[in-house]
C-alpha cells in the first residue's frame, strides 16, 4: 500500500465500483520503436480507461530505464489527457521515480479511452551498430483516488528500441607531415630534436575498436649509441571521425664522433589490422663537434734555438715560418698564437721593427704564417741579439718561450753611387714632333755601359722616383696631357722606380709621348720632372726638362725619305723577289742614324708575304745612306691576294722626323687551266667504206701512170 500525496488534489468522490471489475491500465514501451543511429526516439507511457471503470483520478508510478549504450535517456514531457482533464507529472531524469496523475475538471468520470501520460525521449549515439536493443522500464504501481493500489492495472513489460541503420565504423587514414612518411628528421649540431613528427587523422566514423587507427609503439633501428634513450616511443590512439593531429614526440640523441642515420619504425593499426609497410622515417643524428685542441706550431728556418743570419747590407733573409699541425675545433681553446714578437740585445742594429705582430692558428688548419722580420742597420761591430716569441696554446702559455738569434753582421766599407747623366740635359728644352716618343737618355754615367762606382747597399745605389709630365703653354681646357714613364733599356716599362747600383748594368731611361694637338697652337710645351738620390740614401734633387710637342725638328737632323712613298706594287706569285721602295738618308753626319723596320698586315686568305732588306737590318747613316725593302709572295687561291705593307723609321737623335710609309701588295692567284675538249667523229657507213676504197684504187692508179710516163 503506498500513499502519494499527489492524490490530495483531486475531489473526494465516492463511485461504485463496477460490477464488471474493469480498470484502467499504464503501459511503457508497448511495442517496438525504431531509429538511426544519431537520431533520438520516442517511447509513450499509455493510459488505457475500459469502460466500467468506476475512478476518475488515476494514479501511475514509473521508473525510466538506465540504459545500456549507445541508447541514452534525453528527456520525459508529459502527455495529454482527454478533454476536461489534466496530467501532471514530476521527475525528469534517469532512474528516478515518476509519478503521472491523471485528473478531471470538474470530478467527472474519467472518458473512456487511450491517453499518453508521457512521452520518454532517447539518444542513439553515432557509432551504435544496426540491431536490436533492450530497454529494462518498470511500471511500480498504479493506484487509486485514495492511494490504494489497483490490482491489474499496471504493465510492466520491457521496451525495445531498434537501431535501422547509422555510421558503418571506418578507422581513419594518418598522414604524417614534419616529415612525411619516407622522410628524414635531421637533429641539431648538439643533438636536440627538431619539431616532433605530425600525425593528422582523417576520414574515419563510428566508434570503439573497428573504428580506431594506432600508431606506434615506434621503434628505432640502427642507432647504436647516438640513440639509446627514448625508444619505443608511446602508442597514439585515434577514434572514428576525429581529426584532431597528435604528435610522435622524438627525444634527442648523442652526437657520436661520426654522423649516424637510424630508422624510426610506427607500426600503424587500423581496426587490428597492420598497414604495411609500416611508417618509417630517418633520424639523422649529427657528428659530435669535435674537441677543441690547439695546433702545435713547429718552426723553420731556422728551428727554435737556431740563428738567423743577415746579409751583408743587414737585409732580413728569408722569414721564419711557423707551421701549425694537431689542432682541432673551434673558438679559442683551439687557438694558438705566436708572438707579439720583442727582441733583446739588438740595440741600434735592430732599433726598428719590434715588436712583430702576432700569429693566430685555429684549429685544424695546417697553414703556415711567417714571422717576417725587419732589416736591420750594420754597426761597426757584428751584433746579436735574441727574438722571442711567446706562443699560447689555449690559453695556456708554452715554456720555454720559442726564441731565435739574429745576428746583423759588421757594416762594410762605404759604398760610393754612380753618377747620372742626361739627354738631353737637364733644365734643356727639346722639340719633338706630336704623336712621336722622346726618349730622355739616363747614363751612370754612360748611356747602356755598366754603371760606375763601388760597393753595395743603399749608398752605392742611385735612384730616380717621383716621374711627373706637366703642361706649361697657354691656358686651356682641357689641360693637354703627356705620358712619361720609367723604361728598361730594351724600352719596356719598370715601374715607378729606376735603381742605378754600382757596377751593374744600366738600369733604363725616361721616356714620354707626346700627345695629338688639343690647343691648336703651334706647339704644346711640357715639363718633365724627376727626383734623383745619389746614394739612395740621400735627399731628393730635382731634374727637369722642357719637351716642345709639335714644334720643328731640332737643327742638324738628316732627312729621310722614301721612293716611292706610297702606291700598289704587284709581285709575282710564287717568283723572286720586288722591289717595293728605296729609302733615302741625306744629310747626316757622323753618329746620326735612321733604322727602318717594315710589317705586314692584312694578308688575304692563301696568301703569304715575305719581305726583305738590303741591307738586312736597314740602318741609314752618314755612311750607308741608302737602302731598299724588297717583297715575294706564294698565293695559293685563284683570286688575287693582298696585303698592306707599312715602313717606319726610328730616329737616334731625340725629335728628328722619322719614315712612316704604307704600300698595298698585290699577289696574282693561281691560273684557271682551260678543260680538254674532245670532238667526235661520226661513224663512217658501208657504203662510204666501198666509196673510199674506190677512191684509193683510183689514186693508186694514177701515180703509177705517172711513173710510167716519166
Amino acid at each position: 500500500m503506498k500513499t502519494n500525496n499527489i492524490l490530495l488534489l483531486a475531489t473526494a468522490v465516492a463511485l461504485t465500483f463496477a460490477s464488471s471489475g474493469a480498470f484502467a491500465v499504464a503501459t511503457i514501451g508497448a511495442g517496438t520503436n525504431s531509429g538511426a543511429a544519431n537520431t533520438t526516439v520516442t517511447i509513450p507511457v499509455t493510459y488505457t480507461r475500459p469502460v466500467g471503470d468506476p475512478f476518475n483520478v488515476f494514479s501511475a508510478t514509473f521508473r525510466f530505464a538506465h540504459t545500456n549504450p549507445p541508447i541514452t535517456f534525453v528527456s520525459f514531457a508529459a502527455g495529454a489527457g482527454p478533454t476536461s482533464s489534466a496530467t501532471t507529472c514530476n521527475g525528469n531524469m534517469a532512474n528516478t521515480l515518476v509519478t503521472c496523475v491523471l485528473t478531471t475538471n470538474p470530478p467527472t468520470a474519467i472518458a473512456v479511452g487511450n491517453y499518453t501520460l508521457g512521452t520518454i525521449t532517447y539518444q542513439i549515439a553515432a557509432g551504435a551498430a544496426p540491431g536490436a536493443q533492450s530497454l529494462v522500464t518498470t511500471v511500480v504501481e498504479c493506484t487509486d483516488i485514495n492511494g490504494d493500489a489497483i490490482v491489474g492495472s499496471c504493465n510492466s513489460a520491457n521496451g525495445t528500441i531498434t537501431v535501422t541503420g547509422g555510421v558503418v565504423n571506418t578507422p581513419p587514414v594518418i598522414a604524417y607531415s614534419s616529415p612525411v612518411n619516407g622522410g628524414t628528421v635531421t637533429y641539431s649540431a648538439g643533438g636536440v630534436a627538431p619539431a616532433n613528427i605530425v600525425a593528422t587523422p582523417s576520414g574515419g566514423a563510428g566508434a570503439g575498436a573497428p573504428a580506431t587507427t594506432t600508431v606506434g609503439a615506434c621503434t628505432l633501428a640502427g642507432g647504436g649509441a647516438a640513440f639509446m634513450a627514448g625508444f619505443p616511443i608511446a602508442q597514439l590512439s585515434f577514434i572514428g571521425p576525429t581529426v584532431a593531429a597528435q604528435n610522435i614526440v622524438l627525444p634527442n640523441c648523442t652526437p657520436q664522433a661520426v654522423a649516424v642515420n637510424a630508422t624510426l619504425t610506427c607500426p600503424e593499426l587500423r581496426n587490428g589490422v597492420a598497414v604495411n609497410p609500416a611508417p618509417s622515417f630517418t633520424l639523422s643524428c649529427p657528428a659530435a663537434a669535435p674537441v677543441a685542441v690547439a695546433p702545435v706550431i713547429a718552426f723553420t728556418n731556422p728551428a727554435i734555438g737556431g740563428t738567423v743570419t743577415y746579409s751583408a747590407g743587414g737585409v732580413a733573409p728569408a722569414n721564419i715560418t711557423a707551421t701549425p699541425s694537431g689542432g682541432s675545433g673551434v673558438g679559442a681553446p683551439a687557438t694558438t698564437t705566436v708572438g707579439a714578437c720583442t727582441l733583446a740585445g739588438g740595440g741600434a742594429a735592430f732599433a726598428a721593427g719590434f715588436p712583430i705582430a702576432q700569429l693566430s692558428f685555429i684549429g685544424p688548419t695546417v697553414t703556415a704564417q711567417n714571422i717576417v722580420l725587419p732589416n736591420c742597420t750594420p754597426q761597426a761591430a757584428a751584433v746579436n741579439a735574441t727574438l722571442s716569441c711567446p706562443t699560447v696554446r689555449g690559453g695556456v702559455a708554452v715554456n720555454p718561450v720559442p726564441s731565435f738569434t739574429l745576428t746583423c753582421p759588421a757594416a762594410g766599407p762605404a759604398g760610393v753611387a754612380p753618377v747620372l747623366t742626361y739627354n738631353p740635359a737637364p733644365n734643356s728644352s727639346t722639340p719633338i714632333l706630336a704623336g712621336q716618343t722622346a726618349v730622355i737618355a739616363v747614363g751612370c754615367p754612360t748611356e747602356g755601359a755598366n754603371c760606375t762606382g763601388s760597393g753595395a747597399g743603399p749608398s752605392a745605389t742611385s735612384t730616380l722616383s717621383n716621374l711627373t709630365a706637366v703642361y706649361n703653354g697657354p691656358m686651356f681646357s682641357p689641360t693637354p696631357g703627356m705620358v712619361c714613364q720609367f723604361v728598361t733599356q730594351a724600352g719596356a716599362p719598370a715601374g715607378n722606380l729606376l735603381s742605378f747600383v754600382a757596377l751593374q748594368a744600366d738600369a733604363g731611361n725616361i721616356s714620354c709621348v707626346c700627345p695629338a694637338n688639343t690647343t691648336n697652337l703651334p706647339t704644346e710645351p711640357f715639363i718633365v720632372s724627376v727626383e734623383e738620390r745619389t746614394p739612395s740614401t740621400a735627399g731628393p734633387v730635382a731634374r727637369s726638362f722642357t719637351i716642345v710637342c709639335g714644334g720643328p725638328p731640332p737643327p742638324g737632323c738628316p732627312t729621310i725619305a722614301a721612293a716611292p712613298g706610297a702606291g700598289t706594287v704587284t709581285l709575282i706569285n710564287n717568283g723572286g723577289t720586288t722591289l717595293v721602295t728605296t729609302a733615302t738618308l741625306t744629310g747626316a753626319v757622323v753618329g746620326q742614324t735612321q733604322t727602318v723596320s717594315c710589317a705586314v698586315t692584312g694578308a688575304s686568305v692563301g696568301s703569304t708575304f715575305t719581305i726583305t732588306t738590303a741591307p738586312t737590318p736597314l740602318t741609314l747613316s752618314s755612311v750607308v745612306t741608302s737602302g731598299t725593302v724588297l717583297a715575294a709572295c706564294t698565293n695559293s687561291a685563284q683570286t688575287l691576294g693582298t696585303a698592306t705593307l707599312t715602313c717606319t723609321s726610328t730616329s737616334s737623335q731625340l725629335g728628328c722626323a722619322t719614315l712612316n710609309t704604307q704600300y698595298t701588295l698585290n699577289c696574282p692567284g693561281v691560273p684557271v687551266v682551260p678543260p680538254i675538249t674532245f670532238i667526235p667523229v661520226p661513224a663512217m657507213s658501208e657504203q662510204g667504206r666501198i666509196l673510199l676504197a674506190a677512191l684509193m684504187l683510183l689514186l693508186g692508179l694514177g701515180v703509177v701512170g705517172f711513173r710510167m710516163r716519166g
